[in-house]
This record gives structure tokens, sequence and C-alpha cells, in this order.
């Protein structure tokens, strides 16, 4: 059996995650740093409301910490694996029958996950 389409799939799906990880991130700094810099200018004119944009561009900024950055790395692993696991289809039909039913037997696990 085939399971190169299914991990090509996958590792769009991964990379897609990945990407809107990054997008979120940028645009959660973007937003921060961009009040922040609006409070400074608009403290000549309005010094009450600069004070209160500092402390909104600051919460910003502050919800990175919790942010599922760590997300990231593990889905590289992931694409990594199933990088491999579709190197290793692409020429299946080549492979010893041994081979065949290990790269089965891994994808099938790969596929429980």
């Amino acid at each position: 059996m085939n399971f190169a389409p299914y991990f090509d799939e996958q590792i769009r799906i991964q990379r897609q995650a990945i990407l809107s990880f990054k997008v979120w991130v940028a645009a959660l700094v973007v937003s921060g740093i961009s009040i922040i810099l609006l409070s400074v200018f608009v403290g000549s004119v309005y010094p009450a409301a600069s004070s209160d944009l500092i402390k909104l561009g600051g919460g910003f900024v502050a919800v990175l910490s919790a942010f599922p950055g760590k997300e990231i790395f593990p889905r590289k692993e992931t694409i990594a694996k199933y990088s491999w696991l579709r190197q290793s289809f692409s020429d299946y039909d080549q492979q010893s029958p041994d081979a065949k039913k290990r790269l089965d037997d891994l994808a099938t696990d790969m596929l429980r996950k």
C-alpha cells in the first residue's frame, strides 16, 4: 500500500500549523509595539491616554508568554518523520518484502497517533 499521498498531506498540514503560529506571534508583537509607539506620540497631547495605551500595548506583548510556541519544534520533528517515510515509500516497489512490511508497520503506527 502506498502511503505517500497521506504523508504529503500531513506534511502540508504541519507546515500550515507552523505558519499560523508564526503569523499569530508576529501579529501580537506588531500590535503591542504599535500601541506602545502610538502611546508615546499621543503622550505629548493626552498624557492620561498615553499611560493607558502603554498598559494595553504591554498586555499584547505579555500575552506572548502564554502563546504555545513550544508546539513548533515537535511539529518540525513530525515533518522530518513524515518526509523520511514519504521518501521511503517513493521507492517502495524496489524494496525487499521485509523492508515493505517494516515500512507498512511504521506507516500504520503513524496513522494511529
